[in-house]
C-alpha cells in the first residue's frame, strides 16, 4: 500500500506538471501494485487509464506491452478468460512491434497458459482437445524463442507445462519426456522449488 500512496503522489505531480509520461508511468505502477495487494478490479481500471494515455500520444512501448500484460493478468486471475486472451494478444503483437524476443516468448507462455486453463474448465472433450492443442501450440513457439536463448529458469518452466498439457491430452510418452526435460534442466540449474515442482508433476501422473 506504500507503493499506491507514493505512485499516487507521483501521479499528482505529472498531473500538475501536465507530464502525460509521468502520468502513465504512475497509472501503470498503480496497477502492478494493485495485481500485487491483489486487487485485480482496481489493477484493471488504472491498466485502463494508463492504456488512454498511451493511445493519445501514440506510444507503442515496453511500457505500454506491460500493461496490456497486467491488464490481462488481472482478467485472468479473475478466471474472465477471453477478456485475459485479448489483452494478452495485444500485449503480443507490441512486443512483436518492438522485436523484442523475451517479451514475445512470455506472451505466448502467457496465452498457453489461458488456453490450458480454458480446457481444464471444460466439459466437452472436443472442446478440451481443442484448448490443449493451441496451448501447446502456443507453448511451442514460446519454446523455440527460449531455447534459442540463456534463459534456462523459463525454459524449464515451460517443459514443464508442456509435460502437463500432453498429460491433459492423455499423450502419456511426450508427457513424460517434457516433465524430465524440466526436472534436468532444474537440477542443471540447482533451483530446489523447480526440482520439487517438477517431481511433484512426475509422481501426481
Amino acid at each position: 500500500k506504500k507503493a499506491i500512496e507514493y505512485q499516487s503522489t507521483s501521479l499528482h505531480l505529472s498531473q500538475e506538471l501536465k507530464d502525460t509520461i509521468g502520468m502513465t508511468r504512475s497509472y501503470l505502477n498503480i496497477a502492478s501494485a494493485y495485481l500485487d495487494i491483489p486487487d485485480y478490479y482496481k489493477a484493471i481500471d488504472n491498466g485502463f487509464l494508463a492504456i488512454k494515455l498511451f493511445d493519445a500520444i501514440k506510444e507503442r512501448s515496453l511500457d505500454y506491452a506491460n500493461t496490456l500484460n497486467n491488464i490481462g493478468l488481472a482478467y485472468e486471475r479473475l478466471k474472465e478468460f477471453d477478456k485475459a486472451l485479448d489483452y494478452y494478444q495485444k500485449a503480443l503483437a507490441i512486443q512483436k512491434e518492438l522485436e523484442n524476443q523475451q517479451g514475445i516468448a512470455n506472451m505466448l507462455d502467457n496465452i498457453a497458459i489461458v488456453y490450458l486453463q480454458q480446457g481444464q474448465f471444460l466439459k466437452n472433450n472436443v472442446l478440451r482437445k481443442y484448448k490443449f492443442n493451441a496451448a501447446l501450440e502456443n507453448y511451442s513457439m514460446s519454446l523455440n524463442i527460449l531455447e534459442a536463448g540463456d534463459d534456462k529458469y523459463t525454459t524449464a518452466l515451460v517443459y514443464n507445462n508442456i509435460g502437463n498439457t500432453y498429460w491433459e491430452l492423455n499423450d502419456f510418452p511426450n508427457a513424460l519426456v517434457f516433465l524430465n526435460k524440466s526436472l534436468d534442466m532444474y537440477k542443471q540449474l540447482g533451483h530446489k522449488s523447480g526440482i520439487a515442482s517438477a517431481l511433484n508433476s512426475l509422481a501426481t501422473h
